[in-house]
């Protein structure tokens, strides 16, 4: 059986199959601490797409530090907000 991790957007109502976890200081700026927010949902309140300087230590964020990298070296001026790790769970 596949081990899967599935989470529950609390803004957009849709399961992901993975999530990032931002400083504790910006993710106070835009939610409660209990409160699971996706990439999509996390940049719309920010108002900005996710930066590597967004990004806690946490173990979790390995890949995401990873993708983000590479996305800011090929297209560090682009606004738009993306879903680079594609963690939208069809229903």
């Amino acid at each position: 059986m596949k081990n899967t991790y599935n989470f529950m957007c609390k803004q957009c109502e849709i399961n992901h199959r993975a999530s990032i976890m931002l400083n504790d200081d910006l993710w106070a700026t835009i939610s409660v601490k209990e409160e699971g927010l996706c990439l999509l949902c996390i940049e719309q309140r920010l108002n900005r797409r996710i930066t590597m300087k967004d990004l806690s230590p946490a173990p979790i964020n390995q890949t995401a530090r990873i993708i983000l990298e590479r996305l800011e070296k090929l297209n560090p001026k682009t606004e738009e907000t993306i879903d680079p790790f594609n963690t939208l769970v069809e229903k």
